[in-house]
């Protein structure tokens, strides 16, 4: 769901009291904060600010994992992007 779509689904009287500048804000916020978690066979990486955590969920290494600098792995993805597409 994007901003504009939930907006227009709160009541005119939400509207009014929350405001949609103080609204945009508190959305913007929260979807920056929140941790976005991808499910792998194997792995489970979640995002939380600028690093990635990375677990392994299987194995026998099942449960070991690390916090990777977020930057670093965006290039490693766009290296791969690069060189598969």
């Amino acid at each position: 769901m994007m901003f504009e779509q939930w907006w227009a689904n709160i009541s005119p009287a939400e509207q009014k009291l929350i405001g949609i500048n103080n609204a945009y804000f508190v959305w913007t916020e929260a979807r920056r904060q929140a941790p976005s978690v991808l499910f792998l066979n194997g792995f489970h990486l979640c995002r939380s600010d600028d690093e990635l955590i990375i677990m392994r969920t299987n194995g026998p290494s099942e449960g070991e994992g690390g916090r990777f600098n977020l930057k670093e792995f965006e290039e490693m993805v766009n290296e791969f992007f690069n060189k598969n597409f």
